[in-house]
């Protein structure tokens, strides 16, 4: 190759571009733990927070914090939920055969501490969107409330499948249809109470789905029971995880991610009880 001249330059040929550039990719999954309140009065000991990574988790609540778990098992007792099958509710009026206008909104009966379904405010907060949103979760045992045996398999959304509704800020709780078409909050299924299993159907209108519930054939040419929309608040904050005990769960929300949701930072972890010896 022969040398450049004074006041010139080698040339060379571009370097050619890889076809696929080589990648490196690594996951750092955030550490989860608990730290005790700072407060050495002894009613308060059993408070703690839970931490994911850099984050301070609030646990949304209408006033319940208590939880039956072993805090030091704190890994095993977060999961992420998942935003598919969220769905928002307007109810029909069985007496009259008309829909009642808006999506159901959750809120808490002052006298009983039940949880009601109400309609829903035409400009909803974060809160209030969330309170009107529901999980489509599979039916307990296969079976519908109306006594039909539910298609097995696919998509939840499907008609013939069987299902429950779990309020989004209440995670393990479900809904139970009232034998006047009136919706109430219990816990999940062995609590007691058992919740409703709704039949999925295809409404009167082209492409939309409804719920039928076990009173909707108490009524000769009823309607079906719940008509489903879009979900108010389509996914869930981002961040949260799902807090489980022996006794009940919560919603956890980055506090960062709070906006006009009642929460709170402690949760009172008492002892579970203790594993039987054979």
């Amino acid at each position: 190759m022969s040398q450049p001249g004074p006041n010139k330059f080698q040339t060379t040929a571009p370097l050619p571009i890889p076809s696929a550039h080589p990648t490196v990719e690594s996951f750092f999954p955030f550490k989860s733990r608990v730290e005790s309140i700072n407060d050495q009065r002894p009613e308060n000991s059993r408070l703690k927070a839970v931490l994911v990574g850099p984050w301070v988790m609030a646990g949304v609540t209408d006033g319940k914090r208590n939880i039956t778990a072993d805090p030091r098992s704190i890994d095993t007792l977060l999961s992420m939920p998942s935003s598919a099958d969220l769905v928002s509710l307007r109810p029909f009026t069985l007496e009259r055969g008309m829909q009642n206008e808006g999506p159901i909104l959750l809120t808490r009966h002052a006298a009983n501490a039940t949880l009601l379904a109400v309609p829903h405010p035409q400009s909803p907060s974060r809160a209030a969107a969330m309170d009107a949103t529901f999980r489509l979760v599979p039916g307990a045992d296969g079976a519908c409330s109306d006594g039909s045996q539910g298609v097995e398999g696919g998509p939840l959304l499907t008609p013939g499948r069987c299902v429950s509704l779990e309020p989004m800020g209440h995670p393990g709780q479900r809904l139970r249809q009232q034998h006047d078409g009136s919706l109430t909050v219990v816990a999940g299924a062995g609590a007691g109470v058992s919740p409703s299993v709704f039949t999925v159907a295809a409404c009167s209108e082209p492409g939309n789905l409804c719920l039928l519930g076990a009173s909707a054939g108490d009524k000769a040419g009823a309607s079906p029971s719940i008509h489903l929309l879009a979900p108010a608040a389509p996914q869930y904050p981002l961040g949260s995880r799902v807090l489980k005990g022996l006794d009940s769960q919560y919603l956890l929300v980055p506090i960062g991610q709070i906006i006009d949701e009642h929460y709170t930072t402690y949760f009172e972890f008492l002892d579970p009880p203790a594993a039987v010896s054979m």
